[in-house]
């Protein structure tokens, strides 16, 4: 399973990775206004990417609520993925969901996509991090124009996407000029072949 190119945009990571094997998306699952909200953005980011398999990464009461709403869109759009279900049994405890999203991330090959669209801000703060830790290609995120309640209003979506190369460029340039400022040469140049 080969590995994609990384990509400025949502669209545009969708339209050049045609070619790609495997992809697995990383997705948390929250409950939103109605349920069917967060479904339905959930879909979309679903059928921008295009993966092979999804895990989502649920509370009990998401994959109660919402993981209905999201499969029965899924259905109607004929959009046929492997699927996985992993429940965050405490939705506020960052290090756990960090943990169980980096274990859960670690045992997928292929390119890997992180989306924190919705779920408990601990959940978005561990997957991202977790996501960070196991190298994957690209973090997405669905934003758009605020009700008073501070929920996306439907319609107004737009994607958000960062390929964390760029984080993983700069911390191996920082351990490259460490090395060679601590006259380390051969690690320095180990590290700057890297990137």
């Amino acid at each position: 399973m080969e590995w994609g190119q990384k990509h400025g945009s949502a669209m545009e990571y969708s339209k050049d990775r045609q070619n790609i094997k495997r992809v697995f998306m990383f997705i948390t699952v929250g409950t939103g206004r109605d349920r069917k909200d967060i479904a339905s953005a959930i879909v979309k980011s679903i059928r921008i990417y295009k993966p092979a398999g999804v895990v989502f990464f649920c509370t009990r009461k998401s994959e109660m609520e919402t993981l209905p709403e999201i499969e029965k869109i899924l259905q109607q759009e004929n959009l046929q993925i492997q699927k996985e279900v992993c429940v965050i049994e405490d939705e506020n405890d960052f290090e756990e969901i960090k943990n169980k999203c980096a274990e859960v991330i670690g045992k997928y090959k292929g390119e890997k996509i992180v989306d924190y669209t919705s779920g408990t801000k601990a959940m978005s703060v561990g997957i991202v991090i977790a996501g960070l830790e196991k190298n994957v290609e690209l973090i997405s995120y669905i934003t758009g124009k605020r009700d008073s309640s501070g929920r996306v209003i439907p319609g107004t979506e737009r994607f958000l996407s960062m390929s964390p190369s760029q984080i993983y460029a700069q911390n191996t340039y920082r351990k490259a000029i460490d090395y060679f400022n601590d006259t380390r040469f051969e690690l320095a140049k180990s590290n700057f072949g890297r990137m």
